[in-house]
């Protein structure tokens, strides 16, 4: 019982020898669907160095969803669910008064960003007022 052979001596399965219903066809690919597309970087697309505005929108947009994201502090015995934001702003602020000389310096610095914003916006209301 040894196994038939094909035309020119060979048999027909073993090793290196699949039986020829599972061969390659002449003329058609091993690989019909091809090699497997690169997966996209999330920077697609760069101008000028820098991400695409598309990039830069959607990471601002989690940025500000993330920053206003409920978490739970606790301080003491109690716990409170404040913004992201707040909670970062409290502890610089808290670190700031603890005598943190990194926290004082961007605390005050954030501090004097807001405030500056509020004056702006406080003459912005008071010239309105006064023209009408």
């Amino acid at each position: 019982m040894s196994e038939p052979e094909e035309p020119g001596g060979r048999r027909s399965r073993g090793y290196r020898s699949p039986p020829v219903e599972h061969r390659f066809r002449k003329g058609v690919s091993g690989n019909p669907n091809g090699r497997p597309r690169k997966t996209p970087a999330l920077v697609s697309t760069k101008v000028d160095g820098k991400p695409s505005v598309g990039f830069e929108d959607r990471v601002k947009a989690m940025a500000i969803e993330e920053a206003y994201r409920l978490v739970v502090v606790r301080e003491g015995d109690r716990t409170e669910r404040l913004p992201a934001i707040q909670a970062i702003l409290r502890s610089v602020a808290v670190s700031a008064a603890k005598g943190n000389a990194r926290s004082q310096q961007l605390f005050v610095t954030i501090l004097s960003g807001a405030e500056a914003d509020r004056r702006v916006a406080t003459m912005e209301l008071l010239k309105a007022a006064m023209d009408s």
